[in-house]
């Protein structure tokens, strides 16, 4: 496969559709009802499934769903509320000091800036892209772990970090599309490209594979 390759946008833009095909409505699958219960879902959903968090908020989010209730339950409180979803004691931390963050600097609305979030304790990379991308319709890219093997199996990158794969998927996608991007290789990497055993049978990419020796370009 030539390097070139890596972000090719004409290729990337093949893939897309065709993942597109497959996964119509591939789409955020936390439950959230604002930017800022969509930034406490994503802080929850670190080495967490989807499907727990959800079942977590949909309580958690009838206490709490604004930084200053968040502020007024308390730590113990929320670490006692979001257990369930693993590291409750810093994903706690983190979800009292952006509520803080929230009031204090952005009167009380979850900003949509990339720096502004990621200056947020807890605040990632992925988790800023996640909600600019989900709750602001802006054309991000969060590579997680799903993005992240996709993106190198398929040859879109060759990154050996999240951020490498992250600029070599936005360049490849430049033209737009990097929203739809985002979700359909998530998708395509939780229910067929999995890590372990993935279901190249079922793959509508798998000319593309450079793990199966593929190399159409």
């Amino acid at each position: 496969m030539k390097n070139s390759a890596i972000t090719e946008q004409p290729r990337a833009q093949r893939i897309l559709r065709l993942l597109q095909e497959k996964y119509p409505d591939a789409g955020c699958e936390l439950d959230y009802s604002s930017g800022f219960t969509l930034l406490v879902a994503v802080i929850l959903s670190a080495q967490c499934t989807d499907k727990r968090v959800n079942e977590v908020t949909a309580e958690l989010f009838k206490t709490a769903s604004d930084p200053q209730e968040f502020l007024d339950m308390g730590q113990a409180e929320l670490e006692r509320r979001i257990f369930p979803c693993g590291f409750y004691r810093q994903k706690a931390e983190s979800i009292l000091s952006a509520s803080r963050d929230i009031i204090e600097k952005h009167g009380g609305r979850v900003p949509d800036d990339f720096d502004a979030l990621i200056a947020m304790r807890g605040v990632g990379r992925k988790t800023a892209n996640v909600v600019l991308s989900v709750a602001y319709h802006q054309s991000r890219i969060a590579v997680d772990t799903h993005v992240f093997r996709v993106s190198r199996r398929l040859g879109l990158s060759k990154g050996e970090t999240p951020e490498a794969v992250e600029r070599d998927l936005t360049a490849a996608f430049s033209g737009g599309g990097g929203a739809t991007a985002h979700h359909v290789l998530i998708f395509h990497g939780r229910y067929c490209c999995k890590a372990r055993k993935p279901e190249c049978g079922e793959c509508p990419v798998a000319a593309y594979c450079a793990a199966t020796g593929a190399n159409d370009e």
